[in-house]
């Protein structure tokens, strides 16, 4: 994908200025505190309905607060948010939050939507909540904890972000608004997001873009080293040898580097009721600190692509003198892509300092068509009917497309061969000091490399609304030409105790669908089983909701059951089960102060106990036959990199002269490591940790300047690593023993200056 700074600059710059204008959707925290419930949301039912009456908990960010908080881009969002455990490790894969007690390989089972539109990636079905999203045309986000699988069908598994975006139909006619926000930070990162949306007549239209460029923190910006993280083992000859030769980009390989490229595109535009909508996405980043440097390259580049081209149309007509039918219809086409070059040094069997080396190039292409159509009836003031029907054709990579690797890898562009070696055409041994970089992949995936499937789905859902009580219950079920047929239920009950008091009873079922990635691997030595079968769960959930005059509080307390667990190495094994409490209190109070606007907050408490059925144990005796192994075996255990206790605390302070100053602060208990770290057997936990940002705001008429602190105090810890994080801490052994690092180094204190020009 081009730049997109350009042009789309030139495009906002070129349309009129709009003469100031009062928003038809006020931002909700200019609303008084006892009216956020009545925020309307959508993504719980599939209808329009409050936060008070949807059924599910969810949180609402709105535009005002993305600015007030200073943040740049959405994966910001998640580390403030009550229920995630959310890990930035500055990777390929940038983003691990994992909702609601439940670790796994990737960031898989939360649904990343725009207007309602699944956007997780086709292949690995990872929510890319990163920083290619522009902000700017964001009304609101809205974050829905629990299953809904009767609304979305497949891996609406523990909950769903919505991203709103601003539509220009909601503009007076002949009104135009452009936004553009320049940011420049530490690690010379430079942002710039730009928004436009106008009305004219019949039409209207929205578009926002944003690019994301960053050198990202180097080894001397972490404020703690991990030993397996090292300029000195990326130049090793020993490890390395004719690798430390090439570059990527302009980065040599015989060092770390961890450039960031980031671009999107979100584009709608409107006649009447139709509407055509268009998403282009594109991430390229280098693998960071997530793998031992004596085992991959940082400095490669790995890029993920996503487009979406979507018409839909909206119909509605009355039905009798109180009834209304609604139907929305969508049809679309995305695709999906993952594809970069892997730098590799697996020890020799004969001398553990020196390596086979190769240097690969990977690649998956996929396409989904999508058909479906949402039916909304009410039939009086009581009772409110919606179901919809749902057709999608999928044609996937299976397993990677590899070449330059290791034998028996698919590569689309030459024949299988030994190489010298007999490894492999693309395998070396570093003390040859040779290395032939084998011609990459084709841009084709060939169809016996690929996978066709078709997805039909239809639920129903009713939802009665009188008096103190409104209860709604649906089903769900879906076809999938590769796993069969599921039927899954849900139900609610909102009751209304009295104007300041309500109870929800809550429960729901799902199923998450096993990635591409799982079921036919990817290269040599992955495990890949192509019988893997869906996971499901139960959650069963409370939730008590009050509003005071300045404080509103709402605590969920919810158990769920997991069943058919996918681990990493592809296998349906063991079960899980959570226990979670959440606490969610929002409140206003009167600056005494300096008698501006009031003192807006927010406290977030989480509780989480997890167990699974199953342990990963190194070096386990047999009792029986005295054998030793490591693996999976049966005992229930914690899952890991679960913190039992997270607190949020933030506090927004506007302050005389138009200025304003946010403060957010996250805490982290001290955390139990993933089952499979090698550490843990080592009985070694996460440090507890806390975390504070600023962000002072000044604003202008039709201007606004931000400064950002992150890590204000300059807080040095450690996050768990990703997937098996088994590289482990014996920095005095010749090599690691895993490839990805056990523990990710953080950046220390950042800083941003953000510009924000509205036309």
């Amino acid at each position: 994908m081009k730049p997109l700074a350009s042009p789309l600059l030139a495009a906002a710059l070129m349309i009129p200025p709009a003469a100031s204008q009062e928003n038809n959707n006020p931002d909700i925290y200019q609303w008084p505190l006892e009216d956020l419930l009545k925020v309307i949301v959508i993504s719980a039912s599939g209808v329009e309905e409050s936060k008070a009456d949807a059924p599910a908990s969810i949180i609402t960010i709105s535009a005002n607060e993305i600015r007030r908080r200073g943040y740049h881009s959405l994966n910001e969002v998640f580390a403030d948010l009550p229920g995630f455990d959310s890990y930035a490790l500055n990777g390929s894969r940038y983003l691990f939050a994992y909702q609601r007690g439940y670790r796994t390989p990737f960031m898989s089972r939360t649904l990343l939507m725009v207007n309602g539109r699944i956007q997780n990636h086709l292949w690995d079905h990872i929510a890319y909540a990163e920083r290619q999203w522009p902000l700017t045309n964001i009304e609101r986000i809205e974050v829905l904890y629990g299953p809904n699988s009767v609304i979305y069908g497949p891996n609406a598994f523990l909950g769903s972000i919505n991203i709103v975006t601003r539509d220009g139909s909601q503009l007076d006619d002949g009104v135009h608004e452009q936004e553009m926000r320049a940011s420049y930070g530490s690690w010379d990162t430079r942002i710039l997001d730009i928004n436009a949306r106008g009305h004219s007549g019949r039409w209207y239209y929205s578009v926002a873009g944003k690019v994301y460029k960053s050198d990202e923190p180097g080894l001397d910006d972490f404020g703690r080293s991990y030993g397996w993280i090292s300029d000195d083992i990326y130049g090793n000859r020993d490890i390395w040898g004719a690798i430390n030769d090439l570059s990527e980009h302009g980065n040599q390989l015989n060092q770390y580097a961890n450039p960031a490229d980031n671009q999107g595109l979100v584009f709608e535009v409107g006649f009447d009721n139709f509407k055509f909508s268009h998403i282009n996405w594109k991430i390229a980043e280098g693998y960071g600190p997530t793998n031992a440097a004596d085992k991959a390259q940082a400095a490669n580049l790995w890029r993920k692509y996503g487009t979406e081209y979507v018409i839909e149309h909206r119909g509605s007509a009355p039905t009798s003198e109180n009834g209304t039918l609604e139907i929305d219809t969508i049809a679309s086409y995305r695709t999906s892509r993952l594809n970069g070059r892997w730098a590799e040094a697996v020890p020799t069997g004969d001398d553990n300092r020196f390596s086979y080396i190769s240097y690969s190039d990977w690649d998956t292409r996929n396409t989904a068509k999508l058909f479906k159509q949402d039916y909304r009836f009410r039939l009086n003031q009581y009772w409110h009917f919606n179901g919809g029907i749902k057709y999608e054709h999928k044609d996937l990579t299976k397993a990677f497309d590899v070449c330059g690797y290791w034998i028996n890898s698919f590569c689309s562009s030459a024949e299988e061969a030994p190489g010298p070696l007999g490894f492999g055409a693309g395998v070396f041994d570093s003390r040859s000091g040779d290395l032939e970089v084998q011609e990459g992949t084709s841009g084709h995936i060939p169809g016996v490399n690929r996978n066709t499937t078709i997805d039909r789905g239809v639920f129903v859902q009713a939802i009665w609304d009188k008096g103190n009580w409104r209860l709604s219950g649906g089903v769900r079920y879906d076809n999938n030409s590769d796993f069969g047929s599921t039927v899954n239920p849900r139900a609610s009950g909102v009751y209304r105790l009295d104007a300041k008091n309500r109870l929800k009873f809550l429960y729901g079922e799902a199923f998450q669908e096993p990635p591409n990635l799982q079921l036919y691997g990817g290269w040599n030595g992955r495990r890949a089983n192509p019988d893997l079968e869906p996971e499901t769960l139960k959650n069963y959930e409370l939730v008590y909701i009050r509003e005071e005059r300045h404080w509103l509080h709402e605590l969920s307390l919810y158990f769920t059951e997991f069943r058919n667990v996918v681990k990493e190495e592809a296998e349906n094994a063991g079960e899980r089960e959570v226990i979670g409490f959440e606490y969610h209190g929002t409140f206003s109070m009167e600056n005494v102060l300096f008698e501006t606007a009031p003192i807006e907050g927010y406290i977030y408490y989480t509780y989480t106990d997890n167990t699974s059925s199953i342990r990963y144990q190194y070096d386990r005796v047999d009792p029986g036959t005295g054998e030793i192994s490591s693996g999976w075996f049966e005992g229930d255990t914690d899952i890991g990199d679960i913190a039992p206790h997270k607190l949020n605390l933030g506090l927004n302070i506007p302050l005389p002269g138009d200025l304003n100053l946010n403060v957010r602060a996250q805490w982290h208990s001290e955390t139990e490591l993933y089952s499979r770290n090698r550490l843990r057997s080592q009985g070694q936990d996460l440090d507890s940790y806390t975390i504070v940002h600023m962000a002072l705001r000044y604003q202008l008429p039709r201007m606004a300047l931000t400064v950002r602190v992150d890590n204000l105090l300059n807080e040095e810890y450690f996050l768990p690593g990703e997937r098996a994080a088994n590289a482990g801490n014996d920095y005095e052994a010749t090599r690691s023993s895993g490839f990805q690092s056990s523990l990710i180094p953080t950046p220390q204190r950042s800083y941003s200056l953000s510009v924000d020009f509205q036309f």
